[in-house]
């Protein structure tokens, strides 16, 4: 009988250790698989992190998503991972969208993240929803009316692309916006055509902001904005000269490499032209005008800044920094408070950054403009054509849109 307890009792004592001896492999490998999985879950929300950066930094990341989107099995800390941006949000664990991620700016897109590590995977997920701007901004923003007639039209392009035209022009991201709730503030008749998407005051009902006839047309979607866009002025540099009186450019040219002030500025008679080279402010106090074939031509590596009290024409066949294509290049701001006029006819060209919180746009004739315009309100008469950088916002001091706003998902 004690032999027997002394046999039970080694028994037990043997299986008491191998018991002992599983359970510390079983929790090493547990730690392992814990431990696999954290870097497995490291590797994924980096991957996603970088990718919301790159959304965030570009403008144009719903065309431009070929330097993260698709990429498989991509090396990192030891582990790999795939990434993969879509049109549309997950509802219930179906994906809802159209497929296409650059038919509507204002769709919702999902940026997930497959990780893995040893055999360890993790996934998270981003769903990314437009700001008020879509991405991008407003090319053309407003607090009041937008009036298009005849055939004219608004399009976008991408002067970070170059210049307007080939594959560069009509591109779908382009949209245009009014803070104004109130009915038929974004008017098109005849055969104009917005080429983009409209926005309208926070809250207002598009269909009644935005009114078409004819064969007019916004070939884009229409929405309200979720906030208003701010339009304003960039302060006046410090250390301009002191004004040299109203100045006159006819029939010659003239170099200006250093900050000016004037008056007033005119130029008329064939061939009149303002040359800037180097990084140059010019404030005028009251108006400028161009007219005939004058011109402005601002050189490579040039920019020029025009701070206008008065109010801006170009009228004839003035060409305004056209021959850059690069609106970047000039900026126009209108800082006088009694309602500034910027104006552009017959058949001149301006290409240009143009800021008018207190007034309007008006293209009429065959007139070309190229670049963004933020004011009260743009009236586009004839075929006058707005070809909209979609680069930038059209907002002046700040930027005219809300980013992206992301919702991050990490999956089990």
């Amino acid at each position: 009988m004690a032999m027997l307890l002394v046999i039970i009792t080694m028994v037990m004592a043997v299986i008491l250790a191998v018991t002992f001896l599983a359970g510390q492999s079983t929790s090493t490998g547990i730690e392992e698989n814990v431990r696999w999985h954290n870097v497995a879950r490291y590797i994924a929300e980096s991957a996603l992190a970088a990718g919301l950066h790159h959304i965030s930094a570009d403008a144009n990341w719903r065309s431009d998503s070929a330097g993260f989107d698709g990429v498989t099995d991509y090396s990192l800390a030891g582990g790999n991972y795939t990434i993969q941006l879509v049109d549309g949000e997950y509802v219930n664990g179906v994906l809802q969208g159209d497929g296409n991620l650059t038919n509507n700016t204002t769709d919702p897109a999902t940026l997930t993240v497959l990780a893995q590590y040893h055999g360890v995977t993790h996934e998270v997920r981003a769903l990314i929803t437009p700001g008020s701007s879509g991405g991008g901004g407003p090319s053309l923003a407003v607090t009041g009316s937008i009036a298009l007639s005849g055939s004219a039209s608004v399009d976008g392009f991408d002067s970070s692309q170059g210049p307007y035209g080939g594959t560069n022009r009509g591109l779908p991201s382009l949209f245009v916006s009014t803070n104004s709730t109130a009915a038929r503030t974004i008017s098109l008749t005849g055969s104009s055509t917005i080429n983009g998407s409209a926005y309208v005051g926070p809250g207002a009902n598009p269909s009644t902001v935005v009114y078409t006839s004819g064969t007019s047309a916004v070939t884009g979607t229409t929405q309200a904005l979720a906030q208003a866009v701010a339009i304003t002025n960039d302060p006046l540099p410090s250390g301009l000269p002191s004004s040299a009186g109203n100045k006159t450019v006819k029939n010659t040219s003239i170099t200006f490499s250093t900050n000016q002030h004037f008056g007033s500025l005119t130029l008329s008679g064939n061939h009149s032209t303002i040359y800037v080279t180097g990084h140059v402010v010019i404030q005028c106090d009251s108006d400028v005008n161009l007219t005939s074939s004058s011109q402005i031509i601002i050189g490579p590596g040039s920019s020029l800044q025009l701070f206008v009290g008065g109010n801006f024409s170009a009228s004839g066949a003035s060409q305004i920094n056209t021959d850059s294509g690069d609106p970047t290049r000039l900026r126009i701001q209108m800082t006088g408070s009694s309602s500034p006029s910027v104006s552009v006819s017959g058949s001149s060209g301006l290409c240009a950054q143009v800021v008018n919180p207190q007034g309007d746009l008006a293209l009429t004739g065959a007139t070309q403009f190229y670049g963004t315009f933020g004011g009260q309100q743009c009236t586009l008469t004839g075929s006058a054509k707005f070809h909209a950088d979609v680069h930038g916002g059209a907002s002046g001091g700040s930027s005219a849109s809300s980013s992206p706003s992301f919702t991050w998902q990490e999956q089990p």
